[in-house]
């Protein structure tokens, strides 16, 4: 049996990864794409508590802290202690208990990139402000309380984001961030969805969208922003670009 190896930074694999969470909803030649890459896949539980948009995004009921530990809403925490545990996570429950309508729905849809946290920290769930509350963890508060949603992780020290207001506050705390345009993601329900749901590492380099990056109005800037830090950006669908809630790589090969 293959050892799992858990990936200590939230969404930055070291190595190939080898277990990822996806929304319930993403096609069956994603998911194929996915496995004949050697992924294993695990799919989300629908969240009926929130709308019907972002009910399958896993970044809106759960935040990996890194190596084995993974906080869940606690209207989905069965469904995924369940799944999880097998693997060898240890799967906290949150306080907050999500509901439909913003803010009530944004508790764990925080940021991390590197040992930054990114959020509207008015809203974030009591009990993972607690997990992040060592002097070696630095917040940043922003407005935008989807901000996982809104933010592509590129390294520990590098984002990309359509919210201005992400991008100012980011770039106090020396983190650079482009500025990407808003609009042109798919997300059925909305008006349109964002980046940082749109995609996922599945491994150190390889920076997966759902759907074709490539035809996506910003690629190019993005694609040499992704350059700049030995990043390549890669399609697991032909469709266009679509926000499914991020793709969230859980462990890595030994």
């Amino acid at each position: 049996m293959m050892k799992n190896n858990f990936i200590k930074t939230p969404y930055l694999p070291e190595k190939k990864v080898q277990w990822v969470l996806v929304d319930y909803r993403v096609d069956d030649k994603t998911l194929n794409n996915l496995q004949l890459r050697g992924i294993n896949i695990i799919k989300t539980l629908p969240c009926h508590d929130l709308y019907e948009a972002v009910e399958g995004h896993p970044d809106m009921v759960l935040h990996p802290l890194g190596g084995q530990d993974i906080i869940v809403a606690p209207n989905v925490f069965s469904y995924y202690k369940d799944k999880l545990e097998p693997l060898g996570f240890h799967i906290i429950e949150g306080k907050t208990l999500l509901t439909r309508n913003y803010p009530e729905n944004i508790a764990y849809n925080i940021c991390r990139v590197g040992n930054f946290l990114i959020h509207n920290f008015k809203y974030t769930d009591e009990i993972l402000l607690n997990y992040y509350s060592r002097p070696s963890y630095i917040k940043i508060h922003v407005s935008q309380g989807y901000s996982k949603c809104s933010i592509a992780v590129i390294n520990e020290e590098a984002i990309i984001t359509a919210d201005a207001g992400i991008h100012r506050e980011v770039t106090k705390f020396g983190i650079d961030s482009l500025m990407i345009d808003e609009g042109n993601i798919l997300l059925p329900g909305l008006n349109y969805g964002f980046i940082g749901g749109t995609c996922g590492y599945l491994d150190s380099n390889y920076l997966a969208f759902f759907g074709k990056i490539q035809d996506y109005k910003n690629y190019e800037k993005i694609s040499k922003f992704a350059e700049k830090y030995g990043k390549s950006l890669i399609a697991i669908n032909e469709k266009a670009l679509q926000d499914y809630g991020t793709l969230i790589p859980l462990t890595e090969m030994d």
